[in-house]
C-alpha cells in the first residue's frame, strides 16, 4: 500500500491524528491496529519528504518583484509552520510506540494471529527485525533532523528561510525595487536551493523514505490479512 500523500504539514497532522486515534482502539484486532500504527509511520515519513520538496519547488517558482510579494509571504509561511512547530514528530513517536505495544499483544495472542509463516515463533521472530530497523531509521533521522521543530533537512531550508523573510522586509518598504536588486535576490535564491538539493540530509531521507516504505510493506506482508 503506498502512503503518497500531497498536502501540508497543518493537513498531514490531522491525517495523523485519525489514523492513531483509529489504531489506538483496543475494540479492534491487534493486526488492524497494528497496521493503523504502520500507516501513520509512513504517511508521516512520506508527507515530511513531499512538503520539504514542494517547499523548495513554491520558492523556486515564487516571483521575486513587489507586485508578486504575497508569493514570497506564502514561501515564508510554509516554511514557518515545518521548522518551528512541532506537531508531527509527536505523532511518530506515537505510532511508532504503539507498534511496540502491538508486538507485546501479538506474541500474547500468537496462537490466534495468521502469518504467512507456517512458523509463528520465526513470524514474530520477523516482524521484531524489521519495526527494529524501521524504529532505528527514524531514531537517527531524528537526531539529525529535528531540534526542536517539525521539518528535516533544517540547515539547508533555514538560510532560505532567512533570505526570504529580508527580501520580504525589501518589498514591503515603499522604496523601488530595483532591477539589479531583483537580480542580486535572485541569484541568491538560486545558490541556496541548489545547497539544499545537493546536500546530504537532503539525499540522505530521500533514501531512508524509500527504505521505511520498503520495511513497512515488508511488515504488512508478515500477516494473512
Amino acid at each position: 500500500m503506498s502512503a503518497k500523500i500531497d498536502i501540508g504539514v497543518a493537513q498531514l497532522v490531522t491525517q495523523l491524528g485519525a489514523i492513531l486515534k483509529a489504531a489506538a482502539d483496543t475494540k479492534k484486532s491487534v493486526v488492524v491496529r497494528t497496521l493503523g500504527y504502520l500507516k501513520a509511520v509512513q504517511v508521516s515519513a512520506e508527507g515530511l519528504r513531499r512538503e520539504r520538496e514542494r517547499i523548495l519547488s513554491a520558492a523556486r517558482r515564487c516571483e521575486i518583484s513587489k507586485k508578486k510579494k504575497a508569493q514570497v509571504a506564502q514561501v515564508l509561511d510554509r516554511l514557518r509552520v515545518y521548522l518551528d512547530e512541532y506537531k508531527v514528530q509527536p505523532k511518530l513517536r506515537i505510532a511508532l510506540d504503539g507498534l511496540t505495544e502491538c508486538r507485546g499483544n501479538i506474541e500474547k495472542q500468537l496462537g490466534w494471529i495468521e502469518f504467512r509463516k507456517r512458523d509463528k515463533e520465526a513470524a514474530l521472530a520477523d516482524f521484531d527485525g524489521l519495526i527494529s530497523e524501521i524504529r532505528g531509521l527514524f531514531d537517527g533521522l531524528m537526531n539529525s533532523f529535528y531540534p526542536g521543530g517539525s521539518g528535516m533537512g533544517i540547515r539547508t531550508l533555514i538560510p532560505l528561510k532567512d533570505l526570504l523573510k529580508e527580501l520580504k522586509g525589501k518589498l514591503d518598504k515603499h522604496e523601488v525595487f530595483t532591477s539589479e536588486l531583483q537580480e542580486s535576490y535572485d541569484e541568491r535564491r538560486h545558490e541556496l536551493l541548489d545547497a539544499a538539493l545537493r546536500d546530504e540530509s537532503h539525499i540522505k531521507w530521500i533514501e531512508t523514505s524509500g527504505k521505511i516504505e520498503a520495511l513497512a510493506e515488508r511488515l504488512r506482508w508478515t500477516f494473512r490479512v
